[in-house]
């Protein structure tokens, strides 16, 4: 085994359970499935070397096989960095494609009709890492997403590989020929549900696709990632969600909508709304029924009405990425902690805010009609001429 390697799984061994060295393979109690109930000390969960002088990971519990990067990536993040910079020296980009992790499951009925054809559970083969490719490598390091989720991402050079791999969009439509990066969304037992893509060079107005993967799952980002015993914030985009620790997004859709989810799968939550509830009465109604439904949301201070000088220019900010991309706040979760409310304070809060778009509304309304008089005037006053 790899010098390397083998040093790194013994860093790893703390936060092993039933750690054993036997010499040639190192035994573990399986992290992913947590291996037999029966018995406590079972160890199907091991480390071993392929012929090509790769180590990986396997469970002949579960069946999970993954390279030990990956493996670190997963369970033991805070080693990842160290021992990336190890093993490829001065390179910091890491070019071992990454693998999906890839469990064996009881085939449903609308299952079986696709055995011979594609496996869309393992659809990310089709894709690069991200880290193969250095524009949308830097595009992530630009948004300072943190690199534990960018090693989680991947890259396609034409999202029509994507479609062309799923059974269920092989026959749809051709889309457009265009790069992007890959955004994988699993559920809390690592199932691979829906992979979303982020448009790269289509301007504003296309940028996220997102492809269901396997069907009666909710379209969810993150629930691989949190923890269900501590507060969790909830986004509408991946990349907002994955700026925040314990954070889920719903991929764009209403917050609302998935309201039974969050009922059934977590205990404690905080939805996070985008920045222009406040000029926006769709988004702003949105809230007041969260709250009403007795939920607790974040309602920001003026740091959205602000404006920064950014690079020499003025600039104002959008989203939560934007306060972590320049480095407005320095704690986001204790920035979002710190603004959120619920119940009779949400209201009067909300309700101010109300009263301060009828008086907006107002005052555009009074300004555009003395306009239009001031205009009738002057037409008026031409005509006597």
């Amino acid at each position: 085994m790899d010098f390397i390697d083998r040093k790194y799984i013994l860093l790893s061994s703390p936060y092993l359970q039933n750690f054993k060295d036997t010499g040639k393979i190192f035994k573990i109690k399986c992290i992913y499935c947590g291996d037999s109930k029966k018995n406590p000390n079972k160890t199907r969960g091991f480390f071993y070397v392929t012929d090509d002088n790769k180590t990986r990971y396997k469970c002949h519990n579960c069946q999970v096989n993954v390279s030990l990067y990956q493996f670190l990536t997963d369970h033991v993040n805070h080693l990842c960095r160290d021992y990336r910079m190890e093993k490829f020296k001065d390179n910091f980009v890491h070019t071992e494609k990454k693998e999906e992790i890839s469990f064996e499951y009881t085939k449903s009925e609308s299952q079986i009709g696709l055995e011979n054809k594609i496996k869309s559970s393992n659809v990310l083969k089709y894709c690069k890492h991200i880290s193969d490719n250095e524009s949308a490598y830097k595009y992530l390091l630009q948004r300072k997403i943190p690199e534990n989720h960018i090693d989680s991402l991947y890259y396609v050079e034409n999202i029509n590989i994507i479609r062309e791999n799923l059974a269920e969009y092989i026959n749809g439509e051709k889309l457009p020929d265009v790069e992007a990066i890959v955004i994988p969304f699993y559920n809390k037992d690592w199932v691979l549900t829906h992979v979303q893509c982020r448009m790269l060079n289509t301007g504003e107005s296309f940028r996220y696709l997102t492809f269901e993967v396997e069907k009666g799952h909710e379209k969810v980002w993150g629930m691989n990632n949190i923890d269900l015993n501590k507060e969790v914030f909830i986004f509408e985009g991946a990349l907002d969600a994955m700026c925040v620790d314990n954070a889920i997004a719903v991929a764009g859709a209403s917050l609302n909508a998935s309201q039974k989810f969050y009922d059934d799968n977590l205990k404690d939550y905080t939805m996070v709304y985008d920045s222009d509830y406040v000029s926006n009465t769709e988004i702003f109604n949105q809230i007041f029924k969260a709250v009403d439904h007795g939920n607790k949301v974040v309602l920001y201070d003026d740091i959205f009405v602000n404006t920064y000088m950014i690079d020499g220019e003025p600039k104002k900010l959008k989203d939560v990425n934007d306060l972590v991309k320049y480095g407005v706040v320095s704690n986001i979760n204790k920035y979002l902690i710190a603004n959120t409310y619920k119940g009779l304070k949400a209201r009067l809060i909300l309700s101010s805010l109300s009263i301060n778009q009828l008086t907006r509304k107002s005052k555009k309304w009074e300004n555009k009609n003395q306009s239009s008089m001031s205009g009738m005037k002057q037409r008026l006053k031409i005509k006597r001429t």
